[in-house]
């Protein structure tokens, strides 16, 4: 359940957490000021 996202990419196309899954994975959230 924690890997049911979807996220579009800075330079195009899709993430799929689902197909993460298995795979050691860091995430870096930025947001503009």
């Amino acid at each position: 359940v924690l890997l049911d996202f979807e996220a579009p990419l800075v330079g195009g196309g899709t993430i799929r957490g689902a197909d993460l899954a298995g795979r050691d994975t860091l995430f870096w959230f930025w947001a503009p000021l």
